[in-house]
């Protein structure tokens, strides 16, 4: 003899799979999900690794900064010079914790501001940073104004010799 089972029977027990199913989607998306905060945004990691680096670079396409009690900011690791009709790209020197660009060799100190070189009016543009949940998030296509707020107090030598060559730079 054959039993068949009623609806009446089985449907708590698919009540039951769709709660569960339910509760396993939740715990995903708040316990693993990273949330991003848009479209175009790269995680860099957490705020204390960013710390703990200083300058971070970001698939070549920015650089995170942690400097002093100054929160994340960034730049651009490339721009187009609008000027000279030149792509420039960005280094970091280690050794001098200053940045370069390329071409000019023209040189920025850790907050972006002119140091050296032939161009005395340019800083380095900054791109979009922020911090969500403990992580640090750049937005290398979204171009933030001006220089990083208190960057003008920033007196920071070069602490040692300058990079030559981008391959001495990250």
């Amino acid at each position: 003899m054959r039993r068949v089972i009623s609806w009446r029977k089985a449907r708590p027990l698919g009540v039951v799979v769709v709660v569960l199913v339910l509760v396993g989607v939740t715990v995903y998306l708040v316990a693993f999900r990273q949330t991003s905060p848009g479209p175009g945004w790269i995680k860099v990691g957490s705020v204390a690794d960013v710390q703990r680096q200083g300058v971070t670079k970001v698939d070549n396409s920015a650089y995170v900064v942690s400097y002093g009690n100054f929160p994340p900011y960034a730049f651009a690791a490339s721009y187009d010079d609008a000027v000279e009709g030149m792509h420039e790209k960005v280094y970091y020197c280690p050794s001098d914790g200053w940045f370069f660009n390329e071409p000019h060799a023209t040189r920025y100190d850790i907050v972006g501001k002119y140091k050296l070189g032939p161009d005395p009016s340019s800083t380095l543009p900054r791109v979009a940073v922020t911090v969500v949940d403990g992580n640090v998030w750049v937005d290398p296509a979204q171009a933030v104004p001006g220089l990083v707020p208190g960057a003008e107090a920033v007196r920071q030598p070069a602490k040692g010799p300058y990079c030559q060559d981008p391959q001495e730079g990250i």
